[in-house]
């Protein structure tokens, strides 16, 4: 427990002079040395538990941790060097803020653009006996094209599929060839 001298001012203060309590000694001590720890490892041991059990959805999830480890880095690039830009002129301030503002747009946007990506414009899904299928956009492209899919009994043994895609649109047409594998290392 920290103990004052009588000269000594209160550690905490409300704004009113007196002597601070024993709890908030207590208190100030604790936190320091253990409670913010310990308040960390749980929040982290929270947010896993509400990931796995998906009470957290993989875009939300994906855009916070994004938008944390942003934060952080701008926060550790502005807290240390703002003592001695706010005693330059306003012209370096105005400098230092919009340098910092495009930082963060430079780096979030393609960020937050892979970790919640923006709604698909057409969608097919394929299933045995039906292995071709026409979808119209409505959109001019150019396009990201996304082909994903599973095979039965996963984990069992590997497995391969083909794909190509067709695009066409009026008088041009693209192919696009790949393979979807499953396999056990």
């Amino acid at each position: 427990m920290a103990t004052r001298k009588k000269d000594q001012k209160p550690a905490v203060s409300d704004g009113r002079d007196r002597p601070p309590t024993r709890f908030e000694l207590w208190w100030e001590e604790a936190w320091e040395g253990w409670i913010k720890s310990i308040a960390a490892v749980v929040l982290l041991a929270v947010a896993y538990l509400f990931y796995k059990f998906d009470l957290v959805g993989e875009h939300f999830a994906g855009v916070l941790v994004v938008l944390l480890i942003i934060g952080g880095s701008v926060i550790s690039l502005a807290v240390p060097a703002w003592p001695v830009i706010k005693t330059r002129s306003p012209s370096v301030r105005a400098l230092f803020l919009t340098m910092l503002a495009v930082s963060i747009v430079a780096t979030a946007w393609p960020c937050l653009r892979l970790a919640a990506p923006p709604s698909p414009i057409a969608e097919a899904h394929l299933q045995t006996g039906a292995l071709s299928e026409t979808v119209k956009t409505g959109a001019v492209g150019p396009y990201e094209v996304t082909v994903s899919g599973h095979f039965k009994k996963a984990g069992m043994q590997e497995a391969e599929g083909s794909y190509t895609v067709k695009a066409t649109s009026g008088q041009d047409t693209e192919e696009i060839d790949g393979t979807l594998k499953r396999t056990l290392v």
